[in-house]
């Protein structure tokens, strides 16, 4: 991670690190562990981000990453979850209380990027889950 940082800075480019549920990945499957790599590598170009399905998966607050990466909590995925399995859903077609999560990472001091996540399962229509989905998200705001 340490070079691949250096090559961020080389290129002026930032990296995202992300945690991934235990299914999706082996290593940085929690908070802790993304915060002390983020403080090993200890560079500007690594950033930290939640995508709020792992952390609720495993038990965590999603809003902990605001709180406990702080300045370098630099991105967002907002997106729903069966609260069962790692699946993507769009807001509102899951079962997290995305306005509170929203809310909680405002009163949080987060003011960052947020995105949503198309993943495979709108294959069959993504133009009009991703209209689903803003104005969803809109709702929330």
């Amino acid at each position: 991670m340490k070079h691949l940082a250096r090559v961020a800075e080389r290129e002026h480019v930032v990296l995202l690190l992300e945690t991934l549920s235990p299914l999706e990945s082996n290593t940085c499957t929690r908070l802790h562990e993304l915060k002390e790599l983020l403080e090993a590598v200890d560079s500007p170009w690594l950033m930290g981000m939640c995508d709020v399905v792992p952390p609720v998966l495993q038990g965590e607050d999603p809003v902990d990453y605001c709180r406990h990466l702080g300045s370098r909590m630099a991105h967002l995925h907002l997106v729903d979850c069966d609260g069962v399995t790692e699946t993507h859903l769009i807001p509102g077609d899951g079962v997290l209380n995305l306005k509170q999560i929203v809310s909680d990472f405002r009163q949080a001091g987060y003011d960052g990027r947020a995105t949503l996540e198309l993943v495979t399962h709108y294959m069959d229509d993504p133009i009009g889950a991703a209209g689903l989905a803003l104005q969803r998200v809109k709702e929330l705001l």
